[in-house]
This record gives structure tokens, C-alpha cells and sequence, in this order.
């Protein structure tokens, strides 16, 4: 579900629709349009001038990520509702010290898995995700989300200068992973994301946001990466294949 907010003081700009082309078959159900056009000038086109790279398709089954060989990436909450079952015990729900209208700028948000799992659990969410494809999709599922989240799709480097200092409780990033290290691979749809994804500079990004937030700033990391940030974490949570750097406000 869609929560249409400007949260505290963000302009009015940062929400405005973009353009975003989507790529239809002949017998595409468009029961999701509606969801995404809040956010997105969309352009439907024909199925057969979709591009070689990975591109957005609607078919009637709904909405995918789909590239040249057919391959696709479809996001479905079952991921989500197995985390909720965790509860607050979770470690992504300790780093983030979750807690009823917990107010969280999750500001590299990817697919949304950790956005809307806070969300499940009663935080007050807003996404941040400046890949217009990985946005929409990301939007979509929201939609089949019984608790709300807003997006805004933008690079975060220019929406932080707008968050009003300490109006977020907690905000979360989660850059992109390196390659793996060793053979075993991310899931699917990490992988993809970490080829049409972009990069950001996460010690400036921390730098900035240690200034913003009232309680902490949670980094996500891979559990066997070394920080490659200045800046030393106040405490850390371990999972099993992940880590959370916490750093207090």
C-alpha cells in the first residue's frame, strides 16, 4: 500500500512522476498501472521493442524485470512475511531499534525486502531508490503490501539535503555488495541489482547522515567484508551471512 506523504519538510518535487517506459505483451493485464503512474509517467510499448538489457515487462501475469534470454525478476512478499515471522528478535529489527511509528529513510533501498519488512513491523517508512527500473518494480510490490511505505525515486545525495535534521529516527543504508568472495552466489535478484544498480560513496553518505538522524544510522554490510568507512561503528549485530554497523546519534 502506497502511503502518498511528503515527510517533513521534502519538497513537493522530489515526488514528481518520471518518465519510465514499460514494455507490453498482447494479452498484459494492467491492474498495476495505477499503482505505478502515482510515481511514474509511464509509456507503454510493445512487447517486441523491448531493448537487449534488462527492461521493465508487463504480462499477464504483472509486472517484471526481464532481459534478452527471457530471464526475469519477479518480487513477491512471501520473502517478507517469512522475515515477519521473525519479529523484532530479527537482526535487522535490533540494528534498527524498531518500535511502533519508528520513522526510517531506508536511503538506498534496492528491491525494498528490508523497507518493507520494517514497515511490517510498524515503522513509518520512506524509500529512496534512484534506479527508475528497480523503483517501479519496487513500487509494484508495494501495492501488494497490506502496510504503508512511500518511495521517492531520486538519487539520495540530492534528497538529503531537504530531510529536516532529526525528523528520521533511523536511516538505513545498504550499498551495493562487492563481488562475493567466494562461490557461492547472492540470491537472483541481488544480482541482477548489483549489475543495473549504481554505486554511491556510502562514508560521505554516512558522514551526512550521522548529522540528520535523531537515534542512529544502520549500515548494512556482507558478514565477512571489512569496513572500508573512517568512521567506527558504536556496536555491531551479526547474522549469518550478514552484518549491521550501527552507529548512535
Amino acid at each position: 500500500m502506497l502511503k502518498v506523504t511528503h515527510h517533513g519538510n521534502l519538497p513537493s518535487e522530489l515526488f514528481q512522476r518520471k518518465p519510465l517506459n514499460v514494455f507490453i505483451t498482447e494479452d498484459a493485464e494492467l491492474v498495476w498501472l495505477n499503482g505505478i503512474e502515482s510515481r511514474f509517467k509511464v509509456n507503454l510499448q510493445s512487447i517486441e521493442k523491448a531493448p537487449a538489457e534488462w527492461a521493465l515487462v508487463g504480462d499477464r501475469s504483472g509486472l517484471a524485470l526481464r532481459d534478452a534470454d527471457k530471464r526475469k525478476v519477479e518480487l513477491l512478499n512471501e520473502t517478507v512475511y517469512r522475515r515477519l515471522r521473525g519479529g523484532r528478535k530479527q537482526a535487522l529489527a535490533k540494528a534498527c531499534g524498531v518500535r511502533p511509528a519508528l520513522r526510517v529513510l531506508d536511503a538506498l533501498s534496492g528491491w525494498g525486502t528490508d523497507a518493507l519488512t520494517l514497515a511490517g513491523l510498524g515503522c513509518d517508512v520512506l524509500m529512496v531508490e534512484n534506479q527508475p527500473s528497480v523503483c517501479a518494480l519496487a513500487l509494484y510490490r508495494i501495492q501488494n503490501f497490506p502496510h504503508p511505505v512511500d518511495i521517492i525515486c531520486d538519487d539520495i545525495e540530492k534528497v538529503l539535503p531537504h530531510v529536516t535534521k532529526n525528523f528520521f529516527d533511523v536511516i538505513f543504508l545498504d550499498p551495493l555488495f562487492g563481488p562475493h568472495p567466494k562461490t557461492a552466489k547472492s540470491s537472483f535478484p541481488m544480482q541482477v541489482l548489483s549489475t543495473i544498480g549504481s554505486s554511491c560513496d556510502i562514508e560521505q553518505l554516512l558522514f551526512h547522515s550521522v548529522k540528520l538522524a535523531s537515534s542512529r544510522v544502520v549500515v548494512k554490510r556482507r558478514h565477512s567484508d571489512k569496513s572500508d568507512i573512517g568512521m567506527k561503528p558504536d556496536w555491531s549485530i551479526t547474522a549469518k551471512t550478514i552484518r549491521f554497523e550501527i552507529f548512535e546519534t
